[in-house]
């Protein structure tokens, strides 16, 4: 079982660098809407949450326990979320995910997490730009595109942020 989650922790990791490094090489022309710049985070906090938590609202809700609270001295800077869980919905249904900084939606889009299916391993990533100084809470919310059963498990959200 422990090396069955050690390969698990690697795939996220070489998931999570591989679309980093895709993200950092897109630019503004690539589409619409899209954002590009820099920051340098050197603060990390972390949650994670093992049970399982199943809804089937069309509004997003905060997933439990994915709230990280945070302070910035930096008068001008951006966060990255990092989002993994297990992830399943019922059968003709799509799981969205978003973050949101200080109740707003950060700059990066709602995603579709998970497609109808069993539970797989699913990883999103966001950024919030233009942080202001001072106590600062980032969430993740998740919510069912139909109103059908969607599910999280093992949930662990990594925010990155300038101290």
């Amino acid at each position: 079982m422990q090396h069955s989650y050690t390969i698990t922790i690697r795939k996220f990791l070489v998931v999570v660098l591989a679309a980093a490094a895709f993200s950092g090489a897109m630019t503004s022309s690539s589409r619409a809407g899209d954002l590009a710049g820099a920051c340098s985070p050197n603060a990390i906090r972390y949650k994670t949450v093992d049970v399982g938590q199943g809804v089937t609202s069309t509004t997003p809700i905060t997933a439990p326990g994915m709230i990280v609270n945070f302070n910035t001295a930096s008068s001008s800077s951006c966060i990255i979320i990092l989002f993994s869980a297990l992830a399943a919905a019922e059968t003709n249904e799509t799981m969205l995910v978003r973050a949101l900084l200080d109740g707003s939606p950060c700059e990066s889009q709602a995603v579709n997490f998970r497609l109808a299916g069993s539970y797989e391993s699913r990883a999103a990533n966001f950024v919030c730009a233009a942080v202001g100084p001072g106590m600062h809470s980032a969430r993740i919310q998740f919510w069912s595109s139909n109103g059908a059963q969607v599910f999280l498990a093992r949930r662990t959200m990594i925010l990155q942020y300038v101290k």
